[in-house]
């Protein structure tokens, strides 16, 4: 959900629709204390965009992919980290090599699904949703397809978004996840927002705009010194403080965008990778201090990859499987069958169009993550 800056009254009806809920709250005490969580945690980061699997990492053993990519190859390689298998690891990812190394990372180079869809929209959707187009036409996501199955009534949506763009993982036939950026609406408006909700006749309004600002009071302590309030440490730094405040939130949801790469891949993407191996590094060592760390899992995905080719533009068009990562402290408890996928595959196949093939059904990871749950 985008943020709504709830500048008058009709615009904290829109709000009220589409935010997520809680029970109702009958004072603008910002005191409110929230309940604990303190158990597992799911963080899912989304590349948005549809991140380039073969500059993440990259066999060296397949000449047809060296071949199809000589400016971007040349490039992985002159700073390359070899994994093993022969594949080499972007030389931007230094202190996420270190993770892996320390067994508290798994590279997953190609995750997911049959006869993939180069669509930014229809991929997205189906991997939120986990349904493929000839499965179903549901809308609703797998996270919220899961928390549909464990909520009773006056039970936690424990659920949360802490970026600004709309998803579908979330959805559900009763809640959504909870979206949250910062306290700003509460803060310019806690007296418009009292005075809203004396005078609105719908229930419905009532009750979700009340839910919002208990979330936001829930949440007034969390304080982050990112100055960049959307970008990606910002956003796991919003993570880590409810992880180490025992907010209520089970699943956390983050995005950083700018991975469609048609054009000055090797501008653009090497600045992404450095953001993310040093938010992804930080959140380890935030949450290692007081032994969050080994409670938490961590998935990375794409909505798809790029193609082996390079284009004109020194980028890449859109493609099929996905890089991943997987992180955490106590991977191999966490997730017992990922083990599965700690060796990387000794050969490459392609669809047609020299689409990359998926050796890994993201299905198959997201069964292991509401096993995890519980």
């Amino acid at each position: 959900m985008k943020r709504r800056s709830f500048l008058k009254y009709s615009a904290l009806s829109t709000a009220a629709i589409t935010t997520s809920s809680l029970g109702l709250l009958e004072s603008c005490n910002t005191n409110i204390i929230s309940p604990k969580w303190n158990g597992k945690r799911l963080i899912i980061v989304k590349l948005d965009g549809g991140n380039d699997s073969l500059f993440s990492m990259c066999p060296t053993f397949d000449k047809t992919i060296i071949h199809a990519r000589p400016k971007l190859y040349s490039a992985i390689e002159k700073n390359a980290i070899e994994v093993q298998n022969s594949w080499i690891l972007n030389g931007h990812f230094k202190q996420l090599h270190e993770l892996y190394k320390n067994e508290e990372l798994l590279f997953l180079p190609l995750v997911g699904y049959p006869k993939p869809n180069t669509s930014h929209f229809k991929s997205a959707e189906i991997w939120e949703t986990a349904y493929l187009p000839s499965e179903s036409h549901s809308k609703s996501g797998w996270i919220g397809r899961y928390l549909n199955s464990k909520n009773k009534t006056n039970e936690l949506v424990r659920a949360i978004n802490v970026h600004e763009n709309h998803t579908l993982y979330d959805k559900s036939d009763n809640d959504t996840a909870y979206s949250w950026i910062n306290n700003e609406p509460l803060n310019w408006y806690s007296s418009q927002i009292n005075d809203f909700l004396l005078n609105a006749e719908s229930p419905e309004i009532v009750e979700k705009v009340n839910k919002q600002k208990m979330l936001m009071q829930w949440l007034n302590d969390i304080q982050i010194q990112e100055n960049e309030n959307q970008s990606l440490n910002a956003q796991l730094q919003k993570a880590t403080e409810i992880i180490l405040k025992e907010k209520p939130f089970q699943i956390i949801h983050c995005q950083q965008s700018g991975y469609d790469t048609h054009i000055a891949e090797l501008d653009r993407l090497p600045k992404l990778y450095t953001e993310l191996d040093r938010s992804l590094f930080n959140l380890r060592n935030n949450l290692s201090k007081d032994g969050f760390w080994n409670n938490t899992v961590v998935f990375v995905y794409s909505e798809f990859g790029r193609t082996i080719d390079e284009n004109q533009n020194i980028g890449t068009d859109h493609g099929s499987a996905s890089f991943c990562m997987l992180l955490g402290g106590n991977l191999k408890e966490s997730l017992p069958s990922s083990q599965n996928y700690s060796k990387l595959p000794e050969n490459i196949l392609f669809q047609k169009y020299n689409l990359l093939q998926e050796t890994i059904d993201f299905r198959d990871l997201y069964t292991q993550f509401i096993t995890y749950l519980g």
